[in-house]
This record gives structure tokens, C-alpha cells and sequence, in this order.
């Protein structure tokens, strides 16, 4: 069975009455290991196919599922990292990173041991106390990766999380 299945998957929008599809009868099965990459210009449905895939958009037609199961909303084992970081301002690096951790009621020591994990993983232990509008748009969105990775996900689906980032870090 696989992780992830998509099938039929159909997408599109509405502008002054007129459906524009952009996306249709897409259907793709993701194994456990297997890594997959989405490739197409602006504007072809890759970042609204990802957030389908993620359960934060519904398709027009079609379904997803996760572990079998018909995906309605975001699930807690799946991982996403945004184009852009998301980060709350409010938080300081380490809470922005323990975030969904906290979402799920793990307790604060654990949260912070996770998330000080995931941000030396990402080369940003030394930021953890940081106001994440003292970082640069790179170090962010390794923000929003360390974040996505803390949550422990059995699928990471990612939106050009490399954009953002020199290509020295991006290697």
C-alpha cells in the first residue's frame, strides 16, 4: 500500500463565472523512501497540487489518501515547508520550530530538546532565542524546514524549500 495516493485529482478556479482548470485527472502514488519531484513552469498547479497532497486544499474532484485512510485535513505526520518560511513573529526561533509540537500537547522540555535538535540540524542552533524577523529570508525558511522536520513526518512534501537559500546551503 502506499503512503501517499492521489487519484483523479482535478484542479482549477473561478474567475468571473468561468472554471479555469488547471490541473486535471492527476494521480500519483508516493512509496515509503521513494523521493519525488514536481517540475513545470509558473503558474501549471504545482504549489496547489502540494497543498491538496497536504490535506489543506480540497480538489475539485478526486481524493487523497494517507496511510489508506481519505485525507480531509492536515495530518499531524506530514510535513510541509512552504515557498515562503511561515513563521509566526510573535515566536522566537525555538517555538516557531516547536510549534506543532505544542499543537499536539508534547510536553516543553521535550519540545525544546526536539526543536534545539532540529535547528542544529539546519545550522541554526546558535539562533534559538532569536526573533525570527532578526534572521535572513535563507535562514527562515531553514526555520520553516527545521519546523516541518520536528514534527517527526512519515511524508515531507516541500514547495521549492530551496529558493530562498544561497547555494552554498542549498548544496
Amino acid at each position: 500500500m502506499p503512503l501517499l495516493s492521489a487519484r483523479h485529482i482535478t484542479l482549477g478556479y473561478t474567475h468571473q463565472g468561468s472554471l479555469t482548470t488547471i490541473l486535471q485527472d492527476f494521480s500519483l502514488d508516493v512509496a515509503e523512501g521513494e523521493l519525488i519531484g514536481l517540475m513545470g513552469p509558473s503558474g501549471v498547479g504545482k504549489s496547489s497540487l502540494l497543498r491538496v497532497l497536504a490535506g489543506l486544499a480540497k480538489p475539485l474532484k478526486g481524493e487523497v489518501q494517507l496511510f489508506g485512510k481519505t485525507l480531509t485535513r492536515p495530518h499531524p505526520r506530514l510535513g510541509f515547508v512552504f515557498q515562503q518560511a511561515v513563521l509566526l513573529p510573535w515566536l522566537n526561533v525555538r517555538d516557531n520550530v516547536a510549534l506543532g509540537l505544542r499543537l499536539r500537547g508534547v510536553d516543553v522540555r521535550t519540545r525544546q530538546a526536539v526543536a534545539e535538535e532540529k535547528l542544529a540540524l539546519v545550522g541554526l542552533q546558535n539562533y534559538a532565542s532569536r526573533a525570527v524577523y532578526e534572521l535572513s529570508g535563507g535562514m527562515q525558511q531553514r526555520v520553516g524546514i527545521a519546523r516541518a522536520l520536528a514534527n517527526d513526518p512519515a511524508l515531507l512534501l516541500m514547495d521549492e524549500p530551496m529558493g530562498a537559500l544561497d547555494a552554498f546551503t542549498r548544496e
